[in-house]
């Protein structure tokens, strides 16, 4: 007798924490991508996957931020699949070039980022700084 209890439930998926996450992640999609999917799919994952592999603004290490470029590659996804349903092929097709470390939203992320890892101890120093020549400018006077 088959077992259909909640105890067989399927379990989340463990979020992306490495390149090598995302990598192998993306080569598994690609694998089943390519047995039922149109070109067009796949051209999709591998202009992430070779996104990806080039890809140099956040350390190998840096757990948060590739969590952060897993969130924006779900957003290219979801972008792609939403011009698909609503029957917008060449925008859709259009998607596989937004895979660049130019694009707006992969900036942002990289900003976030950066200044996420300055923390507020590297905003302090630059208020101090910037008080310090303030402070000299009102003695001159």
């Amino acid at each position: 007798m088959t077992d259909f209890s909640e105890s067989n439930a399927l379990r989340a998926a463990l979020s992306a924490t490495s390149r090598s996450d995302i990598s192998s992640a993306l080569r598994a999609l690609r694998g089943f991508a390519q047995e039922f999917y149109v070109d067009d799919v796949t051209d999709l994952i591998d202009s992430a996957l070779t996104f990806i592999e080039r890809y140099r603004g956040i350390a190998d290490s840096d757990t948060v931020g590739w969590k952060l470029v897993s969130f924006w590659i779900t957003k290219k996804v979801g972008k792609f699949r939403s011009c698909v349903a609503a029957r917008d092929l060449e925008s859709a097709q259009e998607v596989h070039h937004e895979f660049s470390p130019m694009d707006e939203n992969s900036l942002e992320l990289l900003d976030l980022r950066r200044s996420h890892n300055n923390g507020p101890a590297a905003l302090s120093r630059s208020q101090k700084q910037s008080d310090g020549g303030r402070r000299s400018e009102r003695q001159r006077r």
